[in-house]
This record gives C-alpha cells, sequence and structure tokens, in this order.
C-alpha cells in the first residue's frame, strides 16, 4: 500500500501506521437493523483508511445482507458465536439490553463450548487490527482482546478504568449512535467520510415491491410502520390508524408494514381504520421494503429499523417516541430534522394522533424535501419536552 500524503497521521500516539494493517476485524454483534445501518458512516470511513485490507465483521445473521447494499465496506461476515454475558449471541433476538454490552440475569449463559471455538477460529485468522464497536465494551473489550490482534482499539464504560491492553477510549454517551461510532475512528486519527447513512435498492427490488402494492397504489401512498422489538416501544394501534384513516381520507392510499412476528399488530391497525389499508406484514424482505418505502411519499414509524431504512432510502418520515419505555431520541433520532420529524411528548405518555398527523400533514405539504438526509444536527434534531 503506498503511501497517501493526504491521509493525517493522527495524534503522536497513533494507533498504527496505515501500510502494516493487511487484515481487520471489527466486532458489533447487534441484532437491530438500525443498530447496522447506523454503523455504516464507521465502517465506509475504516474501509476508506485501509482501502487494500481484509475487512471483516464478526457480526449476526442479517448483517452481511445489510452491508452487502451498502457500498459493501466489509469483504466479509463472521458469525458470532456467542461470549458469556453478551446475551446476542443465544440466536433469540427479542426485547433485552441491545446495544450497551452489558449482561443481564434475564439471558441464560451461552453454549461455552461454541463460544470457545468461536474464539479460536478468531484467533487462528491473525488480525492486525480489532475494533470494538459494540457497545461501552463492560463485556465485549474481554473477548476483543481475547482475539489477539496486534493492535485493539475501542471504547470502556467512563464508571470504569481502561483495559491495561489496547487503546481505548471513554464511551461517548452522550452522542448521537452515528457519531458513537465514528468518534472511535477520530480518536484514532482516521479521517471520516461523512455520517449519511447509505443502502441500494435494485430494479428487482422495486419490481417486488410495485407487484405488491399493485399499480393503482404505486404512485401514492404512506407507508405505516406500527411495529417494535419491544412491545412497550409500539405506539398504540388506535392511534396509528387514526393517522391511517386521515391520510387515507386525503387520496393517499395506506400501505402497512412490519415482520411476520408484528402481523397481529398490523392487523390491530388495519381493523381498527376505517378506511381500507394493504397490510404486508412479513411479506417483505429487506430489499423491497426498501423499495417500498423509497416510492413511499413518506412513512410514519416507531422508533426501529424501519425509521433508519426511511433515512437510508432519502423517503420523509415520522418517529414516534414516548410510552413507557421510551428510548433515547437524542441517540437515535435521525440527524436530518427537516426530511424526519420526531415527536417527543412531553412527559412519559405517548402522543396524541393529532401531534404526529401535525408532522405528516407538514411534509405532505413539502416542508423539508430538500433536505439532505442523515445531515443535520448533531442532537437529532429534537428537543426533549416538547413535540416538534
Amino acid at each position: 500500500m503506498s503511501p497517501d500524503p493526504e491521509r493525517p497521521t493522527g495524534r503522536p500516539d497513533h494507533l498504527v501506521p496505515y501500510d502494516e494493517v493487511r487484515r481487520v476485524l471489527v466486532i458489533r454483534a447487534l441484532p437491530g437493523l438500525g443498530d447496522m445501518l447506523c454503523a455504516g458512516p464507521a465502517l465506509r470511513a475504516l474501509r476508506r483508511a485501509f482501502p487494500q485490507a481484509d475487512m471483516a465483521l464478526l457480526g449476526l445473521p442479517g448483517a452481511a445482507d445489510v452491508l452487502a447494499r451498502s457500498g459493501h465496506p466489509v469483504d466479509r461476515v463472521l458469525p458470532f458465536q456467542g461470549w458469556p454475558g453478551i446475551p446476542e449471541g443465544r440466536g433469540d433476538h427479542g426485547p433485552g439490553p441491545a446495544g450497551s454490552g452489558e449482561p443481564s440475569a434475564e439471558w441464560p449463559s451461552v453454549d461455552l463450548g461454541l463460544a470457545y471455538a468461536g474464539l479460536v477460529a478468531l484467533q487462528r485468522e491473525q488480525f492486525d487490527l480489532v475494533l470494538q464497536l459494540h457497545g461501552d465494551g463492560s463485556v465485549t473489550n474481554q473477548l476483543a482482546l481475547a482475539i489477539g490482534g496486534r493492535y485493539t482499539a475501542g471504547f470502556h464504560a467512563p464508571s470504569l478504568p481502561p483495559p491495561a491492553a489496547g487503546h481505548f477510549f471513554p464511551y461517548p454517551d452522550d452522542l448521537h449512535e452515528i457519531h458513537r461510532q465514528t468518534r472511535l475512528l477520530e480518536q484514532l486519527g482516521l479521517p471520516l467520510d461523512g455520517d449519511h447513512l447509505e443502502l441500494t435498492v435494485s430494479s428487482d427490488d422495486r419490481r417486488q415491491a410495485r407487484a405488491l402494492v399493485g399499480p393503482d397504489r404505486w404512485s401514492s401512498y404512506v407507508c405505516l410502520h406500527p411495529g417494535a422489538s419491544r412491545p412497550s416501544r409500539r405506539w398504540p394501534p388506535e392511534r396509528f390508524a387514526a393517522v391511517g384513516d386521515a391520510v387515507a381520507r386525503r387520496g393517499i392510499a395506506v400501505v402497512l408494514t412490519g415482520s411476520a412476528a408484528e402481523a397481529d399488530v398490523t392487523a390491530r391497525v388495519a381493523a381498527a381504520m376505517d378506511e381500507p389499508s394493504l397490510d404486508l406484514a412479513g411479506r417483505l424482505t429487506l430489499g423491497p421494503l426498501a423499495a417500498l418505502l423509497q416510492q413511499a411519499r413518506l412513512a410514519v414509524t416507531n422508533d426501529t429499523g424501519p425509521s433508519h431504512l426511511s433515512v437510508a432510502v432519502h423517503v420523509p418520515s415520522v418517529v414516534v417516541y414516548g410510552g413507557p419505555d421510551p428510548s433515547d431520541p437524542r441517540r437515535w433520532a435521525p440527524l436530518d430534522a427537516d426530511r424526519h420529524r420526531a415527536v417527543v411528548p412531553a412527559g412519559p405518555r405517548w402522543p396524541e394522533a393529532v401531534e404526529v398527523l401535525d408532522q405528516v400533514d407538514g411534509l405532505l405539504a413539502g416542508a423539508g424535501r430538500g433536505g439532505d438526509c442523515g445531515h443535520g444536527r448533531g442532537t437529532g434534531g429534537i428537543e426533549t419536552g416538547r413535540t416538534v
């Protein structure tokens, strides 16, 4: 690899000379679509820094499909075989402490034999650089160091001292999820490549989506996504239904999306609506879902994977927060607050349907369509304590 004079050398304690990195491993074995999409800018920058390196990601099933549609920032996705204290290794990716790296008594222990075999396989790869992008490292740093790369880097919980080996920095838990990942590269002196999200939609994806929607609806529809991995983060179905009815009465078709496991939720929305809707729960894989969102007038979602997918395919969206177990909009809301509206209620309650519909009407009227998805205010463009 020839030296590039435009690359920064970083601080005097820069992690590793560029030309010494031939094999890279990134650890991010988190289950959510949003978890992988939000890592895209960091992976893109890493690929730019080491264009000739063999780059692998230690991840879960589904990560390969997301990354293959995101500009191929990695060459391989290696299956995560589990690690004590990391619940995602069980293969059951339901509600849990995803993203924190924290163990939970609610999760059974992993198969230690399988975890050990997975570790040995990783050690045999002899990586030059291992990056821990799985959370604050409370548990994951043990795995990162055990892999035995020549250089290892990541974050550590601010309340704990950094590991004795490797290069670890305090976890920036006050940043947006996208910027948490890119901050590690900044700490290592590596150049960034924007904070926008990417996902490619193929002509076949569009063909499949159009066949499901039908030619009559294809020209004008809104997507409603009432599901979420945690039931406590699902805006009530009757409020989704109220928004759906209002949209339908404006002459715009309503399409409901969700996984097969969320079919009961979409069915409840459809049953609560007075106007007709098309329920596609369980009938869309990632590519056709992305194509469906891309063609839509806009999307209304809970804080879940399709909210980030909407950003990646450049469709305006309204994301609903609140309820008994709210996620943090400062961490997860889209960065472009003009094209993507986060509805955040004041206090521990769900927004009313009219609050969400106000944002829907603003977007349908064309407000914010000039924004560039994925770019914007670092706080996610929201203000706590009110609806924006």
